[in-house]
């Protein structure tokens, strides 16, 4: 079994302080990431790192970041978030808290835009630059539903909502970044318009017959989805 990995969580009256997530953004930001560079190898969303600092700054009266010079470094409230957190990560794997190693959960959705299909074209690894349906990683407090909704906004630029439940892809290797199983959405644009997030180089419609190399599993995605609606 390979080893497991403790994760640890910092909270206060139920407001989450600090993860191993935000973990990795301070420790990518102190490295010389920038913020962008920082948050995507850490998996977090603009949205998730912005309500963070929204809630620090409310409940501890500053922002966990600071500029330094042309970019973002942990301040002093972040640097003592983090060394609280360092230190309650010890004790638990000093004292071997029971652990388990779970997958990552993830969700997709598939969108349909004056009958064709919305894609994203990747702006990271993996898959940089292959197009890919819309999704990302589910945040703390979320429902499947409220996050794909959110994901595709985020990347489209679109206002949708689900209408449907195509599967769930479990496969270990679907992403070669570690177990991420996706719970796939078919959902209705009700509206926004059509404009690329910071994860995206770009967004598309596209031919649901003549899909090009996609990313993921996300071939397999589309061709169980025109299975399901009868192509």
């Amino acid at each position: 079994m390979a080893e497991l990995v403790v994760q640890t969580r910092l909270e206060e009256e139920g407001v989450l302080l600090m993860n191993d997530r935000l973990r990795g953004l301070l420790v990518g930001l102190e490295s010389g990431l920038s913020l962008e560079e920082a948050r995507t190898k850490t998996g977090l969303s603009s949205s998730a790192v912005g309500r963070w600092r929204s809630q620090m700054r409310a409940r501890r009266g500053s922002d966990p970041l600071k500029r330094s010079g042309p970019r973002l470094r942990a301040s002093t409230l972040g640097a003592a978030l983090l060394e609280e957190f360092e230190h309650r990560k010890a004790a638990h794997e000093a004292h071997e808290v029971p652990k388990l190693q779970a997958p990552l959960l993830a969700v997709d959705g598939v969108v349909l835009l004056e009958g064709r299909l919305v894609v994203v074209r990747r702006r990271y690894d993996p898959f940089r630059g292959q197009h890919a349906i819309p999704g990302g990683v589910v945040e703390y407090g979320e429902s499947l539903e409220e996050a794909v909704v959110r994901e595709v906004r985020e990347e489209t630029g679109l206002e949708t909502r689900v209408v449907s439940l195509i599967g769930v892809y479990s496969r270990p290797d679907r992403d070669p970044r570690g177990h991420v199983v996706s719970v796939v959405y078919g959902l209705e644009a009700i509206g926004g318009a059509l404009a690329s997030g910071s994860d995206a180089s770009g967004v598309e419609l596209i031919d649901l017959k003549a899909l090009p190399e996609m990313g993921f599993d996300h071939e397999t995605i589309i061709a169980d989805y025109r299975a399901r609606e009868g192509d």
